[in-house]
């Protein structure tokens, strides 16, 4: 993110680019304790790390009046930073031009873009959810920074609307939504979605589904995908809730900074109203009518297998192959036997040790497999026996070998390759022909034959390239698709077919040297662990640009625990067959790219490798599903079938609604009947009546054509499906009254199944005919119609249609499941307007379910139905969802409304033995029988139900009235005997109330209709005639307590005017009850943890069993064993379901607060249904908490932290030395770290790993710790270590000095102070702060033993408050009360300088040639360094300082006193004699001797003009001139001309003056001599002092006059 220069719009980016809050890190895998895991349901390479960080980002609320406008949202923002600028070209630039004039312009209002935006939008515009529903989100994202960002949605219980401040949006990702499901996640959980990337390209990426747990709490659940640098997506999601909650969808952008986009809040509510048939049709698309069931989040387990988990086979090489770049991890260097790259081959003496050392290796190394043996992929079962021997022979040897409890173990290692492919690497050529050619395929395998296509060939594993054929073979399928393909054949597999991992990686390895465009593995091995090296080393062949194609494998399993088959990154062939669905032993999963027809995946991958490299990926698309290459998802689907016959288009004929036609269609089993067979026959005889399967009616339009001929359309069977040849029979008939076979002016085409009536044959029908014309048409097959094809559409209110194919059971009524719900109102049968197949003309029968959201046709079975077309006239709130297929239907709710929606016309009492009606059992007994229309067989009421399928309602012709009236009465009454099928058949209700006797023997009366058209015999007018029953079909209810049969009945003589009747009931009957059992494992929920700990048991746990979900009654109980286990008697309880509670935990666990169900099942004994009942162990926790005993130092100091130090936590301990890891406590920037899901025990804890910063030493102590839930003590102990802070113990010492000698007049040091700062960080002059933590001032002090002037860092030395209003602060003090330097960076530097001195000294360092001048400041750090702490350089400091200049001036004069005298010289010496200068006055009678250091000088006038005599006694000249404030008062001296030091060790009771200018006014002929300075001067010798001591105003100096007395 950029920021612009001033403060102020930083804090007001971080008002709108809201950052997380530390106190949630563990959501964003920050700062995260290890016990928290972040899983999936994908292999471990999914898993994501966490890892400990200190990343957090902390947002303060400043005061700002800068206004923040966002540009489209308030998530679009952009902070700008004049460091590195982004143009429009993406380059970065230093200038900060664009940006000082944004600052410039931007006075008032400053517009910040973000680098992302996020937003989630609820697609759907429903009032409300109910529970069930689905709701569609639309995700969009775009990453505009430099560096790859992280998107992630959160999917979070909210309970109301998110608030507006998203800063306190962080609390909700840890409220995850349990009850939520996505939809159209495949089994790893994730879902494909396109991501643009910067330069505009769609690729497919991965958004997987992930949740953090912690002690088995599930913390927070999201999904995550990668968006690089300028990449963007968006998407559709589509979620559902089972329970009613609030959920909001909340989008984060991750990367240096934490971002929340724009989030989504969707409510679901109860609706008593809703049933199952909303979850299952709304959750089922018109796409994919065989969906899997919906993934839910809280499904979303995933772990990593453990090496307990894999076979010991995996193990049988006693090999392991290692990607690693640390070669320190191999402290078994001995078991090395091969090293190329970072790939290393390890060989172990034992399967076990081989096992171990995988444990040690997989969490610390990148990839680690055992070198276990890959296959080729085919299907040859000589290879599958070649392998299967060396298998055994491997188990033998090892069986042989064995001798020990561990060689027993090991019995079943194999080896079957001894080579070294790794180490043979390095001995292998270059394939300089390889690497100059274009599109080369390194064909991985056994070998090639020479081949003008092979231009080389190599092997990783001997020194054969040929072959056992099997690369041929491939080499072979690759030519069949590209003839001109150039191959590399790299020999990794034996003449068996069979490599290794370790052959595989090498081969891999030498392909991707060789830089190949293609890498062909026509292989695959199963692997259980999920740290593949073969992965790793696939990835890195894509990630170098080579087109890796790879083998499902041929296992007929899921290829997500297979390599190659589970790497996303390669591409991935399965096997098909020539239809294009998969062929049995190819291995499916997400992962599987394309099918390509072949007999196995190894042929897969070469023909598609052919094809590819031949005419590019791209161009796959061209030939899909066309019977070369086919999409995984491709299904020969049953609604894709090409009809004998296509429908007719009548469109511009007239349905002529005075007219009336009826279809019955015969179906019957072909297998039971001759080629040549006729309807009649079938009702003639007992054979032909078993044959039948049922009769259905439909009533098509009738077209008039306009020529007098009329046409039907009688081809429903064929366009459904059903019929797979032309008809077999047909009968025409006249209104169906008195058998009156029609055969003039009628026909029929059996192909198209379309009927052609002249006019004349619709005449000469009685009014009282229900119908013009009929005709029973006769369909073979050799099964019932379970399988029918259906067009549905479904048209709503504004005209917009969604149509669909639905498979359905042909024998049910016809139903159709829809996910709406009305908007306005909840809809009603008068909402729908149905018209089937084809007619324009509305059915009635139409009815609607509002609570199970079901269109059913009463009186239509599904078998004459070819379309569908429903019109609904209100708003409803959901497009289209067409119906379920009912095997989807019955797979998921377990209702088998195939027969159930016929409802059981009636019930058999309780009990009563149904066993003997299997499919097919058929019987014909003597029927109570009436005819409606007839007085003596007319019809009685009430009774008992209706046959099905009913007689269709009229479209709305005219009333013939007749016989039967309208439709909606039925023809035909039979009473079933009492006794039928040799067992009681008392027809009673659903409370077992008898309907009583129609007559003696027979039930009351189920209504039918009549079968038949036509006939030759008439019985005489009786109520009993025999009728014919078969059994079509019988079931269980889910739950075992019911069974269900459906039966067809058929009269089987001819009843009043030539007809049989009958229809299709079903019934049902309790079952007697049987009682089941069932038991209950309880298990550890981590068994590792706790194995062979004492202090847990699963003994004793206590289950209570109740007889309904709430748990209120109960009806039993079990107590668990020493296995865990409890389980009744096989005949303990009534079938049923029972609820499981846990009352009672078993030693060292916790409740299991989850109620079981489960479903007793008559006749099945207790090991047939097990409950499994987790649970979940207690577990404690040890906290480490660390306290500095300087706190006085440590406290807010930034050198100071206990991050980083870590402790580990053992559990063995054998005299002092520390085993068995139990896991490490990395300690927190707040002292404090927590190591949790310890079981119960003693532990020992240990710091291994001193602080990031080094600044405290390791803790030496071995704390011994219990956790335990025992009386007296806790769970969660703690550990405090107190520790040293490192520090110097050595202070400053400082020692002055003066430039030149130690003269008698040369000016005391003392009052010279040194300011000293400290700074808590390591800094250097560029970055130093511009406050100091901490400031001292010392003053120098006098040794009068060493003769030096020097100062300490210690109170001695202190001042307290400079001269510039500087205070010093306290000391830090070690524990023993002497002063210490704490870690940190310190400056020194000379602040005031003695009185008679100025700064222009240098400072040094004992030891150390560098100078430090007065400009300069000394920067010193102490630091850790090993195991000392150090102060760069030297705690001693040295200083020179240089006094201030002195100067002596003469001005010589005549004897007049006033008359200057030039030509005078004058010489000056030290106190040593040492001539110093000498010098002539000038005109003025003026020397002067400046830049003097101080001494005691003598001035000698050594020679004079002719005619002047010389001075005979030299002037004697103290520099400086001392004077007191008596010599100042008396001599009128002006203070501002002289330097005070206020104290003088020297002379402590007087204050000193220093004179540094003194002037000498000569006269020619006078003896002079100066007395010393401050000396009284005698009348003898000076004139008074009054007239002879002046002060020249303006300069620092005395002037001395001095006249010559005459002689006495």
């Amino acid at each position: 993110m950029k920021h612009k220069k001033i403060m102020s719009i930083v804090m007001a980016s971080a008002m709108l680019v809201t950052s997380v809050p530390s106190s949630i890190s563990s959501v964003f895998a920050k700062d995260v304790d290890s016990n928290i895991q972040v899983t999936s349901e994908t292999s471990s390479e999914d898993d994501i790390k966490v890892d400990s960080s200190s990343n957090d980002i902390n947002v303060t609320n400043g005061d700002s009046d800068i206004k923040v406008t966002p540009k489209e949202s308030t998530d679009d923002i952009t902070v700008e930073d004049k460091k590195d600028k982004v143009d429009d070209t993406g380059k970065t630039s230093e200038s900060t031009e664009a940006t000082d004039k944004a600052d410039t312009e931007a006075t008032d209002d400053v517009t910040i873009e973000s680098s992302f935006t996020a937003s989630v939008e609820n697609k759907d515009a429903k009032d409300k959810l109910s529970v069930g529903d689905t709701a569609k989100l639309h995700v969009k994202a775009e990453n505009k920074s430099a560096d790859t960002a992280n998107l992630k949605l959160y999917f979070s219980d909210t309970d109301t609307q998110l608030t507006a401040d998203k800063m306190q949006w962080s609390g909700y990702l840890t409220k995850p939504a349990m009850s939520m499901s996505i939809k159209d996640l495949n089994k790893e959980c994730m879902l494909t979605i396109p991501v643009k990337t910067q330069d505009e390209k769609t690729v497919d990426s991965a958004l997987k589904f992930l949740k953090e747990v912690k002690d088995d709490i599930v913390l927070s659940r999201y999904a995550v995908v990668e968006l690089p640098a300028g990449a963007s997506t968006e998407f559709d999601i589509t979620i559902a809730n089972t329970n009613a909650s609030t959920v909001s969808v909340i989008p984060v952008m991750e990367q240096k900074a934490t971002s929340f986009g724009d989030a989504a809040t969707l409510t679901w509510k109860n609706d008593d109203g809703i049933t199952i048939l909303d979850k299952i049709a709304g959750a089922i698309t018109k796409d994919d009518t065989s969906s899997s069931d919906d993934i839910q989040i809280s499904d979303v387990q995933g772990a990593e297998k453990t090496v307990d988990d894999v076979d010991k086979s995996d193990f049988a090489s006693k090999r392991l192959v290692v990607v690693s770049d640390k070669k320190s991890v191999f402290t078994d260097a001995d078991k090395v036997i091969g090293q190329y790259g970072n790939i290393y081959l390890l060989q172990y003496d034992s399967v076990k040790d081989a096992k171990d050392a995988y444990a040690r290796f997989k969490d610390v190394v990148t990839a680690v497999e055992p070198d276990k043996d890959v296959s080729a992929a085919t299907n040859d079962a000589t290879t599958a026996s070649e392998s299967t021997e060396a298998i055994d022979k491997a188990d033998t040897e090892a069986t042989t070998e064995a001798s020990t409890e561990e060689s027993t173990e090991e019995s079943t290692e194999t080896s079957t390759d001894t080579s070294n492919a790794i180490s043979a690497l390095n001995d292998m050529d270059a394939s300089t022909s390889v690497q100059k050619e274009k599109g080369v395929i390194a064909l991985i395998d056994t070998g090639v034959s020479e081949s003008d296509n092979v231009i080389d060939r190599v092997s990783v594993i001997d020194d054969v390239l040929t072959g056992n054929g099997h690369g041929d073979k491939m080499l072979a399928d690759i030519l069949s698709q590209d003839e001109d393909a150039k191959i590399l054949s790299i020999r990794a597999m034996n003449d068996n077919g069979f490599g290794t991992i370790s052959s595989l990686v090498a081969a891999m390895e030498y392909a991707i040297d060789q830089k190949v465009d293609y890498i062909n593995l026509s292989l695959y091995a199963r692997t259980t662990l999920t740290t593949s090296v073969l992965e790793q080393e696939i990835i890195k062949a894509t990630k170098a640009g080579i087109v890796v194609i790879g083998a499902a494998g041929n296992d007929g399993a899921d290829v997500k625990d297979y390599v190659p088959g589970s790497v996303m990154e390669a591409y991935i062939i399965g096997a098909a067959k020539e239809d294009g669905t998969r062929q049995t032993l190819s291995n499916f999963g997400d992962t599987v790219d394309y099918n390509v027809v072949a007999d196995s995946t190894s042929d897969a991958t070469a023909l598609f490798t052919g094809y590819v490299s031949k005419n590019g990926l791209d161009s796959v698309a061209d030939v899909l599903n066309k019977g070369f290459v086919y999409a995984t998802s491709y299904k020969n689907d049953v609604t894709d079938f090409d009809p004998i016959a296509d429908d007719v288009d009548f469109s511009k004929y007239k349905v002529d609604r005075s007219k009336r036609f009826l279809v019955r269609y015969t179906f019957a089993d072909a297998s039971k009947l001759s080629d040549d067979v006729k309807i009649d026959d079938l009702f003639a005889t007992d054979e032909g009546l078993d044959s039948m399967y049922g009769v259905f009616v439909d009533e098509p339009d009738v077209y008039d054509v306009g020529d007098g001929t009329y046409k039907i359309k009688a081809n429903v069977p064929i366009l459904n499906g059903y019929a797979t040849h032309d008809y077999i029979d047909y009968t025409f008939a006249r209104g169906n009254d008195n058998g009156q076979v029609v055969s003039d002016g009628v026909s029929l085409d059996k192909h198209t199944g379309i009927i052609t009536v002249t006019a004349d044959a619709f005449k000469g029908k009685s009014d009282t005919d229900f119908a013009d014309l009929q005709a029973q048409i006769l369909i073979t097959e050799n099964g019932i119609p379970d399988r029918v094809i259906q067009n549905v559409t479904v048209e709503d209110n504004t005209g917009a249609t969604y149509s669909y194919k639905v498979p359905y059971y042909g024998l049910q009524s016809e139903s159709v499941p829809l996910s709406i719900t009305g908007v306005d109102a909840a809809l009603t049968s008068d909402d729908f307007k149905v018209y089937l197949n084809g007619s324009n003309i509305p059915s009635n029968g139409a009815e609607w379910n509002e609570d199970e959201h079901m269109l059913r046709m009463d009186g239509t079975c599904a078998a004459v139905v070819s379309s569908l077309r429903v019109v609904i006239d209100k708003k409803f709130d959901a497009a289209f969802q067409v119906a379920v297929s009912w095997d989807d239907f019955i797979a998921k709710t377990g209702k088998n409304e195939t027969y159930n929606n016929l409802a059981s016309t009636f019930y058999l009492p309780d009990g009563t033995d149904v066993s003997g009606l299997t499919v097919g059992t058929s019987t014909s007994a003597p029927s109570y029988v009436s005819v409606d229309g007839y007085g003596k067989l007319n019809k009685v009421s009430p009774f008992i139900g209706t046959m099905y399928p009913f007689n269709m309602e009229s479209k709305g012709y005219t009333d013939h009235g007749g016989v039967d009236g309208d439709w909606g009465d039925e023809s035909f009454q039979v009473g079933i005997p009492r006794n039928l099928f040799g067992i009681s058949f008392i027809c009673v209700n659903s409370s077992g109330t008898d309907y009583g006797e129609w007559a003696s023997g027979y039930n009351r009366p189920i209504n039918g209709f009549c079968h038949h058209v036509s006939a030759d015999v008439m019985k005489h007018q009786e109520r009993v005639h025999d009728v014919f029953y078969k059994v079509l079909n019988n079931w269980q209810s889910t739950d075992g307590s019911y069974t269900y049969v459906t039966i067809l009945c058929m009269t089987k003589q001819q009843i009043y005017k030539k007809q049989t009747g009958g229809g299709v009931f079903s019934l049902a009957v309790k079952n007697k009850p049987k009682k089941g059992g069932f038991t209950i494992q309880k298990a550890y929920n981590n068994a590792t943890l706790v194995n062979g700990n004492s202090s847990y048991s699963l003994a004793g746990a206590v289950y209570k069993i109740y007889s309904d979900a709430n748990c209120t009654t109960e009806v039993g109980s079990l107590t668990t064993d020493a296995n865990g286990k409890a389980a009744t008697g096989d005949e303990s309880y009534d079938a049923g379901t029972y609820y499981i509670k846990e009352v009672t935990a078993s030693p060292g666990c916790s409740l299991d607060t989850t109620v079981h169900s489960v479903t007793v099942v008559a006749g099945e004994g207790a090991s047939k249904h097990v409950v499994n009942s987790t649970e979940p162990v207690i577990t404690g926790s040890i906290t480490v908490t660390k306290q500095s005993t300087l706190p006085n130092i440590t406290d807010n100091n930034k050198c100071y932290s206990f991050e980083g130090a870590q402790y580990s936590v053992y559990k063995t301990n054998n005299n002092g030395a520390l085993s068995d890891l139990a896991g490490t406590i990395t300690i927190g920037a707040n002292g404090s770290g927590k190591l949790e899901g310890l079981a119960m025990r003693t532990y020992y804890v240990k710091e291994t790993k001193a602080p990031t910063n080094k600044s405290y030493a390791l803790d030496p102590t071995m704390y011994t710790v219990t956790v335990s839930n025992a009386a007296g003590q806790t769970l969660n102990p703690t550990v405090t270590s107190k520790e040293k802070p490192e520090n110097d113990p050595a202070a400053f010492s400082i020692t002055k000095k003066w430039d030149g000698e130690k003269t008698a007049t040369v000016p005391s040091l003392w009052g010279t102070q040194f300011t000293i700062e400290y700074y808590d960080g390591y800094y250097d002059k560029n970055n130093l702060p511009s406050s100091p933590t901490r400031t001292w001032v010392v003053g120098l002090q006098y040794d009068d033993v060493l003769d030096i002037y020097s100062a300490q860092l210690g109170e001695d030395w202190i001042v307290p408050v400079d001269s510039h209003g500087t205070v010093s602060g306290d000391l830090y003090k070690s524990e023993h009360g002497g002063t210490v330097l704490p870690l940190g960076t310190y400056v020194c530097w000379e602040s005031q300088a003695a009185p008679g001195y100025t700064l222009e000294g240098d400072l040094y360092m004992e030891g150390d040639n560098t100078v430090y001048h007065p400009a300069d400041k000394l920067f010193q750090q102490v630091k850790k360094k090993g195991d000392s702490v150090i102060i760069s350089g030297n705690n001693v400091h040295k200083a020179n300082n240089t006094p201030k200049a002195n100067d002596i001036k003469i001005v010589k004069y005549k004897q007049d006193g006033k008359t200057p005298l030039a030509g005078v010289v004058y010489e000056l010496k030290d106190h040593s004699g040492n001539v110093v200068g000498k010098q002539t006055t000038d005109a003025k009678g003026v020397v002067h001797f400046k830049d003097l250091y101080p001494d005691v000088y003598t001035v000698t006038e050594v020679s004079a003009p002719n005619g002047y005599t010389l001075l005979k006694e030299p002037i004697t000249v103290n520099c400086p001139m001392r004077v007191t404030d008596d010599d100042i008062t008396r001599l009128g001296i002006d203070r501002k001309n002289v330097i005070f030091d206020s104290v003088n060790p020297d002379d402590p009771d007087d204050d000193i003056y220093y004179v540094l200018s003194q002037t000498f006014n000569v006269s020619n002929d006078w003896n002079f001599a100066m007395p010393r300075s401050g000396a009284m001067i005698t009348a003898k010798r000076f004139i008074p002092i009054a007239c002879g001591m002046v002060v020249l105003m303006g300069a620092t100096c005395v002037v001395f006059f001095k006249k010559k007395k005459k002689r006495i």
